[in-house]
């Protein structure tokens, strides 16, 4: 979770840097600080995909207890 706080933080400066290269027009600042933008964008997604995953892994819907018979193996054929 901290790690994606900084890199919110560092999206939103670098975000802001770009706009304010785009304002005065420096061509040669905009493309690289976007391409900083969506790699901080990507990592971020790819954390939050992360973080929920190990959040909701551990839930099951139905464990089976012990005293539940075997069940039959299906026939191979």
């Amino acid at each position: 979770m901290i790690r994606l706080f900084w890199l919110c933080v560092a999206l939103v400066f670098f975000g802001d840097m770009a706009r304010r290269a785009v304002i005065v027009r420096a061509d040669s600042l905009v493309l690289p600080i976007l391409g900083l933008c969506v790699l901080l964008l990507w990592l971020i997604v790819r954390t939050v995909r992360r973080e929920h995953r190990r959040l909701t892994r551990r839930r099951t819907d139905f464990i089976r207890p012990r005293s539940f018979p075997e069940q039959r193996k299906r026939d191979t054929r």
